[in-house]
């Protein structure tokens, strides 16, 4: 057995690697982003997640004191979901309207559970005041 050749052909390997020059490109995509706490995050991941128009969601803790937060370790923190979304696909008003009809917000739940609307500007800061008035 000699090593003349020591590529390995993706047909034969078990585990196929294959490069694919340009397969993935940047899209200019104009995104903003909403930041809410419903609980367990991972219920809020997939409603935002399979809604059309946001592009990314990612979960975590928020809000609290503690420097680098675990699941183990969350200090004062709450649960939250960071969601990437198109403004020309979806309004940050219609993300709120998902955020009220998919949890109850007045459920008395450990700090790690509350909820929360965490804006990022002052338009997001009224629209969520006046959505919530709404309630």
């Amino acid at each position: 057995m000699g090593a003349e050749n020591s590529r390995t052909s993706p047909e034969k390997s078990r585990h196929p690697v294959k490069t694919l020059p340009n397969a993935l490109h940047h899209v200019d995509v104009p995104t903003k982003k909403a930041t809410f706490a419903m609980a367990c995050f991972w219920a809020p991941d997939a409603l935002f997640g399979a809604t059309p128009g946001v592009i990314k969601t990612r979960v975590g803790y928020c809000g609290g004191a503690k420097n680098n937060p675990t699941y183990r370790d969350l200090g004062d923190h709450t649960e939250a979901i960071d969601v990437d979304y198109d403004p020309n696909q979806i309004t940050y008003e219609k993300l709120l309207e998902l955020f009220w009809a998919n949890h109850d917000p007045t459920a008395r739940l450990k700090t790690q559970y509350t909820s929360f609307i965490f804006y990022h500007d002052e338009d997001q800061k009224a629209a969520a005041e006046k959505t919530m008035k709404e309630q």
